[in-house]
């Protein structure tokens, strides 16, 4: 009798789980993303499988297309003169730094850090700094080699710029691609202004066509292949999708390692550990990948005016190694922010006047330019390739602190933006107190009441609201229906 009932209750409980099924369906919205989101996974593994497979196939029939004037699209918008001289390629590679380089994203993150919103700031840095760290592993790995490498054409090598790293992914082209878009959903993001389908139009219609138009520039240029840079734009679209998917973790991560003193004292250690831990596995996994052919592009270079000795000896994976040391940068960001809330300092970001936002931005200049010249001279001023690692990885740590937490505490000292207000125990207690009973929110660093503007601006909720937020009010509404 026992098991018939068993079996009936199983019965029951499986058809009402089946017809629950039945009832969840995807919204349009979500099936125009889940299809996205595939199509952008294939293309990554398709361009992945011919990048390490049939890479030598590709690059030798671009480079025919090239040398019969053939590549692609040149031969109708640019003439043999522009494509060879190197005044033109330089100019290109100039403003690619400009656009994309690293120093330059350094700044525009700083620039939202100190004027628009720290936590969009600190979010792009740790975005940033470890999608290059993940591009410059995934070079070492392909080894993909440039045109420059492979020409032997005296004429094109006597204009040819000194390349010394792996060409695929395109890190310029990567930063074109996800730095932008990026940053624009991020700031979408925290003031939860939704989308309007013509906006959506016109900032997909604008990227694409700045996409397009690099991509016609760069192959003129041709320092990297094709077939690289198409796939460098699809990990961007790659590194979007998985970003989104986990914004709501990240977000609770920075809160998590923020919310006070005593956090920031343990999180901020053990963000060091995990990075320099992350850096010792990368080196002790380096010995297990051998260099192909190093040796013998090492002579093509010696064709190229324009390289030097230090472009032979920093060649390959120790020029790509060497660009790991911006992942310290994540470091010293995080103890900048950590430095912030030990010492109290008032809110910097937002409503400042136009001088300010001035000084704010000649300091972060100023600031950049210090580290900048001190790391483009370091090769010069030592010949150790170890030790000059270990001196840049210190100067992306201090950079990224200065920027950080250095001038907000000089915009404070200089009284260019309010002081916090500093209680003993028994005053502070009667502070919040009252802050409480009136219902004000106190701005208080990397704790929720960071977005006191936004919430009451009533926008929904969401991205301002945290898992332990959201916990709670299920324990309220838990609490209140046990009590009815």
């Amino acid at each position: 009798m026992d098991g018939n009932i068993n079996l009936l209750n199983s019965m029951a409980s499986n058809g009402y789980a089946h017809s629950q099924s039945n009832k969840l369906k995807l919204t349009k919205k979500s099936k125009l993303n889940l299809a996205f989101k595939t199509i952008i996974i294939t293309l990554f593994l398709v361009f992945f499988a011919m990048s390490t497979v049939i890479y030598s196939k590709l690059e030798s029939i671009e480079l025919k297309l090239y040398q019969r004037k053939q590549y692609y699209f040149i031969p109708l918008f640019f003439s043999d003169y522009v494509v060879l001289s190197k005044s033109f390629k330089t100019f290109i590679n100039f403003t690619l730094d400009i656009i994309s380089g690293l120093n330059s994203i350094t700044v525009y993150i700083s620039i939202i850090y100190l004027t628009l919103h720290p936590f969009i700031g600190l979010k792009l840095v740790f975005v940033v700094n470890i999608s290059h760290y993940f591009l410059s592993i995934i070079k070492i790995i392909l080894q993909a080699h440039r045109p420059s490498w492979d020409i032997t054409d005296d004429k094109f090598n006597k204009e040819a710029l000194c390349k010394n790293d792996y060409a695929s992914p395109s890190v310029h082209i990567f930063f074109c691609c996800f730095f932008s878009l990026y940053s624009i959903i991020s700031v979408k993001l925290l003031t939860k202004q939704k989308f309007k389908k013509f906006h959506k139009f016109l900032i997909f219609l604008f990227h694409f066509l700045f996409i397009g138009i690099l991509l016609i520039i760069l192959a003129v240029a041709f320092d990297e292949y094709f077939h690289q840079l198409i796939f460098s734009i699809i990990i961007s679209f790659v590194f979007i999708c998985f970003l989104l998917e986990k914004d709501k973790r990240i977000h609770n991560f920075i809160f998590k390692t923020l919310k006070n003193v005593y956090n920031t004292r343990i999180y901020k250690m053990k963000i060091f550990f995990y990075i320099l831990g992350l850096i010792v596995i990368t080196m002790i996994s380096l010995y297990f990948i051998d260099e192909n052919g190093s040796n013998i592009i090492k002579q093509k270079l010696k064709n190229i005016e324009a390289c030097t000795n230090e472009d032979f000896e920093l060649f390959g994976i120790k020029q790509s190694f060497y660009d790991l040391s911006y992942i310290f940068g994540v470091v010293g960001a995080f103890w900048g922010a950590s430095f912030t809330v030990e010492k109290n300092i008032g809110k910097w970001w937002g409503g400042s006047s136009k001088n300010i936002i001035i000084i704010k931005i000649l300091s972060i200049i100023i600031v950049n330019i210090v580290f900048i010249f001190l790391k483009y001279f370091l090769p010069y001023l030592f010949n150790n390739y170890e030790f000059n690692f270990i001196i840049k990885s210190l100067l992306d740590f201090l950079q990224y602190f200065c920027l950080f937490g250095v001038i907000p505490l000089f915009l404070e000292e200089m009284e260019l933006i309010e002081r916090k207000k500093k209680f003993k125990n028994e005053e502070n207690i009667n502070y919040r107190n009252r802050i409480k009973k009136e219902g004000d929110d106190e701005v208080i660093l990397f704790r929720t009441s960071i977005f006191k503007e936004e919430k009451k601006k009533g926008y929904d909720e969401g991205f301002v609201i945290l898992d332990t937020e959201i916990k709670k009010k299920q324990d309220l509404a838990k609490s209140k229906d046990e009590e009815i």
